[in-house]
């Protein structure tokens, strides 16, 4: 239900998630021996365990999206995730991104996280930064270069290909969790102008990797609302880029990719800010021409 709601729904997938997390808290208080105890078949065993795993793949990623503390932490459940009997085991590959990302933002955004002095909030972006990675070198070998420009061999293995876009937005959505706040002037004190830099310099790669793949795939393929929302991300990243960095002619480029990604999806009646997209490049274009 959780996983149809979401394509339907953003409010009644929430208060789903909201009550599926307040049950798997309420049965390991009330039966803690459910997962654990000889009266419990193993296959109802395996079926609970995976059920907990599966809520918190898709909890954490929900909560951190909206930019509130996951209600699930991994450290909570007593037991690994379940192991597939497959080559490419996509849902463990969604339950470690899923702890990739909360350890990431207990690193960084936790009260006692942003009170750290400079250097050691720097080793933890770099720490961060290092799982993600991690993360990405255990995706099948097709979809290592998720941080590319060149990912077309991916999408066209149509078995795969709405796994591999969901992947691909995963990962640069992480990118943008771990170094955007660290890119603009609230992060003055906070880290040096070195690392200010290079947070920068990864958030506008992954826009503009975001708005090139966009600008090639099909409109159905883009037609939810989270990569609706990494896209108009990833236009403010550029159009952010292109008003205060000497190399604004590449960004104003891409600012254009944006305006012909929203302007196809517009003319299916899709409710997309076009008329903001356009006025960001006409802005972008003026303060450069100044």
């Amino acid at each position: 239900m959780t996983t149809l709601s979401e394509q339907l729904d953003e409010t009644i997938h929430s208060e789903l998630l909201t009550r599926a997390v307040s049950c798997a808290r309420a049965l390991k208080l009330e039966n803690r021996d459910f997962m654990h105890g000889e009266n419990t078949s193993s296959k109802d065993r395996d079926l609970a365990r995976r059920s907990l795993w599966y809520l918190y793949s898709i909890e954490v990623p929900h909560s951190l999206r909206r930019g509130i503390s996951p209600a699930l932490d991994h450290e909570w459940i007593d037991h690994a995730p379940p192991q597939a009997c497959k080559e490419a085991d996509w849902f463990s590959l969604q339950c470690l991104y899923g702890i990739v990302i909360s350890s990431a933002a207990k690193m960084l955004y936790n009260q006692r996280a942003l009170r750290q002095p400079l250097l050691e909030r720097e080793q933890k972006l770099d720490t961060a930064h290092e799982l993600l990675e991690g993360w990405r070198r255990h995706l099948p070998a097709s979809l290592q270069d998720i941080h590319k420009h060149d990912v077309h061999r991916i999408l066209d293995d149509h078995h795969t290909r709405h796994i591999a876009l969901a992947i691909f937005r995963q990962y640069h959505e992480a990118i943008f969790l771990i170094y955007f706040p660290w890119t603009g002037s609230q992060a003055d004190g906070r880290v040096s102008d070195a690392c200010r830099r290079r947070s920068m310099e990864l958030c506008v790669t992954s826009a503009q990797v975001v708005l090139a793949i966009a600008n090639q795939i099909l409109c159905l393929d883009i037609l939810d609302s989270k990569f609706l929302d990494l896209i108009s991300v990833s236009i403010c990243m550029t159009f952010l880029d292109a008003a205060t960095s000497r190399g604004a002619k590449q960004s104003i480029s891409y600012l254009g990719m944006g305006c012909g990604i929203f302007g196809r999806l517009n003319l299916l009646d899709s409710e997309v800010p076009l008329a903001d997209v356009l006025e960001l490049t006409r802005t972008a274009q003026q303060i450069k021409g100044k």
